[in-house]
C-alpha cells in the first residue's frame, strides 16, 4: 500500500533513527 508506505515515511522522519 503506497499510503502505508508514506505514513511509515512520515514516522521515521518525526522519529529519525540515530
Amino acid at each position: 500500500n503506497p499510503v502505508n508506505h508514506r505514513n511509515f515515511e512520515r514516522k521515521l522522519r518525526l522519529k529519525p533513527l540515530g
